[in-house]
């Protein structure tokens, strides 16, 4: 049972920071709020009026609200993941690996496909840090590529870099499969994903 309104809480009133900590309280949430709580992002997401900028997501909120509502399985719709996607595109460089690899997982377990040029971007940078990436950090990102089916899209080429480290991390996936958030589904496509990707090699 949630402990209050969302006339309390005063959800329209948030900023990005505020969103993503009372999303994560499954305490207070409702599908009310829930919704409430997504119509504010949008318009975060969608405004241009610098009154909001102190308001507005960085890199680690872009990734932390799209996770949550992942989790929840929320609808996001198409004008949601067009600003979300054209925020992320631009801050990509500021992504950490947690960040980066969240992000992939949460649009595989949605089922949303983003943009080419979001899915090119997101590679770049990825193969960029791929040293930063731990077992859960790869797992997550294989999960992504494969849901998303990345790799049957032939404008986008994964690089032989992201593939090798994928490559030689397979056996800690055997060492930390506790790390594991998902069921023992998401387990076997993470692991049909290392294959086909190093298949690819």
């Amino acid at each position: 049972m949630h402990r209050g309104s969302s006339t309390q809480f005063n959800i329209q009133a948030m900023g990005s920071i505020q969103l993503c900590k009372m999303l994560k309280d499954r305490d207070v949430l409702s599908k009310p709020i829930i919704t409430e709580i997504y119509n504010r992002a949008l318009f975060l997401l969608q405004t241009e009026d610098a009154r909001y900028n102190r308001l507005q997501f960085d890199a680690r909120g872009l990734a932390t609200i799209l996770y949550q509502f992942a989790k929840l399985n929320y609808v996001i719709g198409h004008e949601f993941i067009y600003a979300w996607t054209n925020k992320a595109i631009n801050l990509m460089d500021e992504f950490n690996s947690q960040g980066l690899t969240n992000s992939l997982w949460a649009l595989g377990r949605l089922e949303i496909h983003p943009s080419d040029q979001f899915i090119q971007a997101w590679i770049h940078h990825a193969t960029k840090s791929i040293e930063d990436f731990n077992p859960q950090d790869l797992s997550n990102s294989i999960y992504g590529i494969f849901t998303l089916n990345v790799l049957c899209n032939s404008k986008i080429k994964v690089p032989q870099q992201f593939i090798s480290a994928v490559n030689q991390n397979i056996e800690l996936f055997d060492e930390n499969i506790e790390l594991f958030d998902e069921n023992i589904e998401d387990i076997v496509q993470i692991l049909k994903g290392i294959i086909i990707l190093v298949n690819k090699v």
